[in-house]
C-alpha cells in the first residue's frame, strides 16, 4: 500500500528537475507553466555577476552603430508611452536617461534628445533642454 501512495504521488509532480510541486498543465507545476506561456523556456537564466555587470547587461540591450551621430534604439521594445524602461540599482529607469547616468553621472531634470525619438539611447544626442533654451534666448 505504501509504494502505491509513493508512485502515485511522483506521477502528479512537475517534471522539471528538483522541482517538488504538484503538476498542474503539461506534467509542470503552475510556476513553470506560467513560466514557460510567458518566457518561451522553463528555466531562468542567470547573470553572473562577475562577467556580467549591470552596466554590461543594460548596453548588451542597445542597438549601437559605428556612427556616433545615429541613434542607438533599445532593441527590448517599448513601454505604451514609447519610451524603454529598465530596472537598475532597485529603481526603474527610462533607457535614454540611464544611458546618460552610466555615461556622464548626473542627469539633467530636462534631458531631450536632437532626434526625437524616444528608444534612442546614444548619450551624444541628448542635451539638458533647458541650457538649450537658455543660449537661444
Amino acid at each position: 500500500m505504501a509504494s502505491f501512495i509513493l508512485t502515485k504521488s511522483i506521477k502528479n509532480l512537475c517534471t522539471v528537475d528538483e522541482c517538488l510541486e504538484d503538476a498542474y498543465q503539461n506534467g509542470w507545476c503552475v510556476g513553470h507553466a506560467d513560466r514557460m506561456r510567458r518566457r518561451g523556456r522553463l528555466t531562468v537564466k542567470h547573470r553572473d555577476p562577475i562577467i556580467d555587470t549591470p552596466e554590461r547587461y543594460f548596453w548588451k540591450r542597445v542597438t549601437l552603430t559605428s556612427n556616433p551621430d545615429k541613434c542607438w534604439e533599445w532593441a527590448c521594445g517599448p513601454e505604451p508611452n514609447g519610451y524603454g524602461r529598465v530596472q537598475y540599482e532597485g529603481r526603474a529607469w527610462r533607457t535614454h536617461r540611464l544611458a546618460w547616468f552610466l555615461t556622464y553621472g548626473d542627469v539633467p531634470a530636462l534631458l531631450m534628445h536632437s532626434c526625437d525619438n524616444p528608444l534612442c539611447c546614444n548619450p551624444l544626442l541628448g542635451h539638458d533642454s533647458r541650457t538649450v533654451s537658455k543660449s537661444a534666448s
